[in-house]
Order: C-alpha cells, then structure tokens, then sequence
C-alpha cells in the first residue's frame, strides 16, 4: 500500500465514535472520528453508562441504540475521569477513512488467534487501468450468538502511478449479516 493510501469504511448513521467490541459490558470510546456528531463532544477514554436510559450492560449490549434516523437526538450519560456527565447528540452520516499507519497500528495490535477468516473464497477479480474489483465469500461464527455467518464482499482497489494501493473501498451484506445472527431491522 501507499504511503499515503486510505481504506474507505463503510458509511451508516450513527454518532461517529468507536469502542472495543470484545469488551462485555462496558463501553469506552477509543476513537472520535473527526466532523462527526461526536467530534468535540466525546473524548477518548470516555465510558458511557447510560444511553437514552439503558445501563451500559453486558446483558444490554445489543439495545443501546447509537444508530438509526439521522437527526435523531441521542440522551446518554458518560464518565470522563471521576466524573459523570450527561451528554446530547444527533446522529449524523459517518464517513471515514483509515490512514495505512492507522491500519498498520491496529494490525500489530490485534489478537493473533482471533485473526482471519474461518473461509474465504475469491470468486473473481477484474480490472480495468489502475482500478480492480475483486468478489470474495467470507464465511465465520458469529462471536456473540454462536451462529454461522457468511457474506459476500466486493472489494474495489485504486492503484497509484507506482503499483500502490492508494485507495481500498468494500460493499458487504452487513444487514444479511445480521439477520444470520438473529437480529432484525425495525423501524
């Protein structure tokens, strides 16, 4: 990859913060994505307790709601410190990019038994100049329920003048994802 090279994340709504997920019943802001609804608001390190009246619990995990209509005003109290404080926030459109430091970072830090793809399979990849799209399987078991999961990817690579990856960007079934695992979408 580029020096200078980004992967492209998926956009939603939502507030624009991220936490350890494999963290049970607790929730601590690691990142504030920038011009997001949470920039200035939350910091790193923040722990929510509560949000729109829902104890931040293991058993709660899966009904605190960050995302939904964006406009939507988010209630929640956080600890920042010794000290707890309410907070408000409307959901907004998050889209972001993660630097090849960043991703390069996170890697070197990521659990090596916990790494990877049960199955994988590459269907195809095309491409066109400095552009190709490539169309992968991914199969796995959901962390949380148990269940198996699979998806399709679509990953679209951009290379620079040099062979370098300058740009990665994917479309995945997130909602076919979830609704493996026993979630619904309501309104």
């Amino acid at each position: 990859m580029a020096e200078d090279g980004v992967i492209l994340r998926p956009r939603y709504v939502g507030l624009g913060f991220t936490h350890d997920g494999y963290q049970t019943g607790s929730m601590i802001v690691n990142e504030v994505i920038e011009g997001s609804p949470a920039d200035g608001t939350l910091e790193v390190g923040d722990q929510f307790i509560s949000v729109k009246g829902v104890a931040v619990t293991a058993d709660n995990m899966d009904r605190l709601s960050f995302r939904g209509k964006p406009g939507e005003k988010i209630d929640a109290v956080i600890k920042r410190g010794d000290k707890e404080m309410p907070i408000s926030l409307a959901r907004g459109k998050i889209s972001y990019t993660i630097s090849k430091a960043d991703m390069v970072e996170w890697m070197e830090g990521a659990d090596g038994d916990d790494w990877g793809d049960e199955k994988f399979t590459l269907h195809e990849a095309v491409g066109d100049g400095n552009v190709v799209y490539v169309w992968t399987e991914i199969m796995n078991t959901d962390d949380t329920t148990g269940l198996p999961v699979e998806t399709h990817v679509v990953t679209r690579f951009l290379f620079n003048d040099d062979g370098k990856v300058a740009a990665i960007a994917n479309l995945r079934e997130d909602r076919f994802m979830l609704e493996q695992s026993g979630f619904s979408i309501t309104r």
